[in-house]
């Protein structure tokens, strides 16, 4: 990876629509997979996810362009991408596993103001207080949702996990935000999807739990599949978000996937977010939208002076 960066794109409209379908998505996803994580562990689900999600990827590049949709320059770019994205969903599902899927995702969600550290080193670009004090924000959210005083304590492997998770997440996207400028989304979410389905084969004889042909149902595959698949098709939006907008425009719109889950964690399993729940949302949520609008106000400041 070089020093020079291309240009990247500032359509922040289509970034937040592409976010919006893409989180809608990973919320069936994740629920989907939280249906197969009753009877199969958290690795054997994320080998499925990550192989399975192959096929809409290169389904929909060769339906819009052929094989030259599906060719990556860069695939130290590729190889960087998909170990982030291996440990990305790895420490989600696991994280699912372990804690209600409401705490899950909504840790999982302290990714955006990590981020907006991250762009520091990763993007280049000054680090403000203002982004300090929202990940100092989103810290706390994540510690009344762990709930200190409980039986395990914050340091319990379901919220270590799910902070894994988000931080595998900020790093990949901003990978994407960083050295994409050149590559197009279909070819990035395809060639970082291949090479987590390699991670997750290799891994597979060190934890795959036999029998696995023989007690896995009908019902149990179509799950597993819809993991991937779906996985596989909200990839492609996403990736396709954080590469054409501001990561601070559409990081926060990455939050809906929680009010998706929601409606789904009630409907399916009855399941609702506990207070805690509720009020570490508002501090992590609340810390990235208030960092969205201060970012907005900051660049049409800049645009104005320039």
């Amino acid at each position: 990876m070089t020093a020079t960066t291309p240009a990247r794109p500032n359509r922040i409209a289509a970034g937040i629509a592409f976010m919006l379908g893409g989180s809608l998505l990973l919320a069936f996803m994740g629920s989907f997979g939280r249906e197969a994580l009753f009877r199969y562990s958290f690795a054997e689900v994320t080998f499925f996810r990550c192989a399975l999600a192959l096929v809409p990827s290169v389904i929909i590049g060769l339906l819009i362009n052929g094989r030259a949709s599906l060719h990556i320059r860069s695939w130290k770019l590729a190889i960087g991408l998909g170990t982030g994205l291996t440990g990305m969903l790895g420490f989600f599902f696991l994280a699912v596993q372990l804690l209600p899927i409401n705490d899950a995702i909504v840790i999982s969600f302290f990714n955006a103001p990590l981020m907006a550290i991250l762009s520091g080193p990763f993007l280049r670009e000054r680090v403000s207080p203002i982004r300090w004090a929202a990940v100092a924000a989103g810290f706390i959210g994540i510690v009344i949702i762990a709930n200190p005083g409980g039986a395990n304590g914050i340091f319990n492997l379901g919220t270590l996990a799910a902070v894994g998770s988000a931080f595998c997440s900020a790093a990949t996207w901003l990978c994407i935000r960083r050295w994409s400028g050149s590559e197009n989304s279909i070819a990035i979410a395809t060639a970082m999807q291949f090479v987590s389905a390699l991670i997750c084969a290799a891994m597979m004889p060190f934890v795959w739990k036999a029998p696995f042909w023989e007690v896995a149902s009908t019902t149990d595959w179509a799950i597993l599949c819809a993991v991937g698949l779906i996985g596989g098709c909200a990839q492609i939006p996403v990736s396709h978000a954080y590469r054409i907008a501001p990561t601070a425009a559409v990081a926060p719109f990455y939050y809906s996937m929680e009010v998706f889950t929601f409606f789904i964690a009630w409907s399916v399993w009855g399941e609702l977010p506990s207070l805690r729940t509720v009020i570490g949302c508002a501090c992590i949520v609340g810390a990235a939208l208030f960092l969205l609008a201060h970012e907005t106000i900051s660049a049409r400041r800049r645009a104005a002076k320039a």
